[in-house]
């Protein structure tokens, strides 16, 4: 743990930090932002289209119409989840992809998490829908079994 006159000294050295000066040290901060971007809270970044997003979100909507709370959240997961995919397809396409893995960032390791917790979202949706699916019809059986007319006379 630092010491008090460890923090006091490094809050003086911040304080006199202007960040990067030379042109290298520019770029390469800004090479830094764009792979903690792939992690961002927030989903569609500065530059992105956010009328793409909502299109994404939209047909994924219309395809699997999502009936419950539960679902409509595996479906922004799945949005999210594929919207950032894309992001790293376009920072391989954009030629970043050498910078980002210069840094310690591998794509191919973002791309392998995107596409799993894309994939692990529709699983639970198809498990969700069918265990629901199978309630209610059972729900239907027990109902039509007590019905007034179908008791025996």
């Amino acid at each position: 743990m630092a010491s008090e006159k460890q923090k006091a000294a490094s809050r003086a050295n911040g304080a006199r930090s202007r960040g990067p000066v030379t042109p290298q040290g520019k770029l390469r901060s800004a090479r830094y932002n764009v792979g903690r971007g792939l992690l961002a809270r927030t989903v569609v970044l500065d530059g992105e289209s956010l009328p793409r997003f909502h299109t994404l979100m939209t047909s994924l909507q219309e395809e699997l119409k999502p009936e419950t709370a539960i679902e409509n959240l595996l479906i922004h997961k799945m949005a999210v989840s594929h919207w950032r995919l894309m992001r790293v397809w376009g920072l391989e396409r954009s030629g970043l992809s050498n910078e980002v893995n210069a840094s310690g960032t591998h794509l191919n390791e973002y791309e392998m998490r995107f596409d799993r917790q894309f994939t692990r979202a529709l699983d639970r949706f198809e498990r969700f829908r069918a265990t629901r699916t199978r309630h209610l019809q059972q729900t239907k059986t027990l109902e039509v079994q007590h019905e007034p007319n179908n008791q025996p006379g």
